[in-house]
């Protein structure tokens, strides 16, 4: 348990100097054992540093449902995002729902899903209205 301990905050560290050593508009987290509850924290620090980023590769780590959820919640502060690469993470539907809102308010925006859970065309259209349902309720709201 003690060793894990050790490397949380290794890999945390090694976040955190990819994100404050990054030299273009794009943070690169790809295959950085990134989870759910690391998020808030890794897009509060992407925020305060590179406010103006147009691009976070996220894929290959292990986002859930949960993440998405709070992607969703917390990617409407970048205004210049113009890509957020998820790909190859452990993404379901009701996280797929929460991206596809989010893109759908932010049309710009493209979301890289492939290699996620969702896998069924069909499943894939119930996603894009029920995000459409989502995305008018949102604007509704504003």
């Amino acid at each position: 348990m003690e060793l894990m301990a050790i490397l949380g905050e290794y890999m945390r560290q090694v976040i955190i100097n990819k994100i404050k050593n990054a030299h273009t508009q794009q943070i690169a987290l790809q295959e950085a054992h990134i989870v759910d509850k690391e998020l808030h924290d890794i897009l509060h620090l992407i925020h305060q540093s590179k406010p103006n980023i147009d691009s976070i590769l996220l894929s290959n780590n292990k986002i859930s449902d949960e993440g998405a959820i709070i992607l969703s919640q917390e990617l409407y502060h970048f205004k210049n995002l113009k890509t957020i690469d998820l790909q190859f993470n452990q993404i379901g539907k009701k996280g797929m729902i929460a991206l596809m809102t989010l893109q759908a308010n932010q049309p710009n925006l493209l979301i890289a899903l492939h290699g996620n859970k969702i896998r069924d065309e069909g499943e894939m259209e119930e996603i894009k209205i029920a995000a459409t349902k989502s995305s008018l309720s949102f604007s509704n709201r504003r």
